[in-house]
This record gives structure tokens, C-alpha cells and sequence, in this order.
């Protein structure tokens, strides 16, 4: 059970209703993008143990967050911008680039300097057209293909994922 108080961040709510109306609906029915304030028990942040319980609150699973890589800030705006923009059995673009990287920022605003960031594989190693998927390998939402950052700070926490079916 949770003892941390978490309220959702209406601003960024607001941001993603009107730019995901932009988008098909299924495509939205398949990205899950939140942030939640939250305050820090005394002693610190431990990061996979916030994102842990985090994830537990979310009713999602947490048992392969362990195996999660902590990345810097420009590679969670890169996932985040693919996981948007590509679909990830196909690899097919499912929205413009601009919407995908408008969604991100949105996101990603809404975390400090103090921020860890943490994903499911192995971010690209550059941008490219089409968004490789392969190094994503862990799961949150039981569903065979996953790809997403999590955001972890003193304040908030978040959630930037897309999790599809075969």
C-alpha cells in the first residue's frame, strides 16, 4: 500500500488533451502520459524506489524496474519523441513529428534539474527516421512491446510510455 500523497498535474492534463485530439484515437488509446506532485519522505530520494512505488500506485508491474537504465534528459526527450511518433510493433509513424516532440516537451517541462530519468531498453544512439524498438525489453503494462521514461524527482514523478499488443 502507498503512504505517499500523489495529485495529478492538471496543467500538463490539459496540455495533452488538446494535442493528442490531434491525433488518431487509437494512437492515443496506447501512449499513457502523467505526472503526479508528490513530497518526499525524509532522507532522500532513492529512484528506483520511488519508481517502484510510483508504479505500484499506477497499479502497474514493478518487478522488472530493476533492470530500468538511468539516462540523461536529451535521451528521454529522444524516447519520448519516438515512443509518441512511431508505432512500436511497426515502427510506423502514427502522428507528426511536431505533435510527438510537442508532447515531450509538455512532459518534460514539468521536471527539474534534480530529475532522474529511467527507461525499459536502450535509448538510439541517434535520431532517425524510423524509431528502432529492439533494445526496449522490460514491461510495465503486460503487453508484449513496450518503450517509455519514467521521471523520478524531489516533487513529482511521471510517466511517459507506450505499451502495444501484437
Amino acid at each position: 500500500m502507498t503512504t505517499t500523497l500523489y495529485t495529478i498535474d492538471t496543467g500538463l492534463e490539459a496540455a495533452k488533451a488538446s494535442l493528442l485530439a490531434q491525433v488518431h484515437p487509437r494512437r492515443a488509446q496506447t501512449i499513457h502520459i502523467l505526472a503526479h506532485n508528490h513530497e518526499t519522505q525524509e532522507g532522500g530520494l532513492d529512484a528506483l524506489a520511488a519508481a517502484r512505488e510510483y508504479i505500484g500506485f499506477l497499479r502497474l508491474q514493478t518487478d522488472q524496474i530493476r533492470y530500468f537504465s538511468r539516462i540523461h534528459r536529451d535521451e528521454a526527450e529522444r524516447i519520448c519523441i519516438g515512443t509518441a511518433e512511431f508505432d512500436i510493433i511497426m515502427s510506423d509513424r502514427q502522428m507528426p513529428h511536431e505533435t510527438a516532440a510537442s508532447l515531450a516537451a509538455a512532459w518534460l517541462e514539468r521536471f527539474d534539474d534534480q530529475t532522474t530519468f529511467l527507461t525499459n531498453g536502450e535509448p538510439p544512439q541517434s535520431s532517425s527516421r524510423k524509431f528502432n524498438f529492439d533494445r526496449f525489453q522490460y514491461s510495465l503494462f503486460f503487453t508484449d512491446r513496450e518503450a517509455g521514461v519514467l521521471a523520478i524527482s524531489p516533487a513529482k514523478l511521471g510517466i511517459f510510455w507506450s505499451a502495444e499488443d501484437s
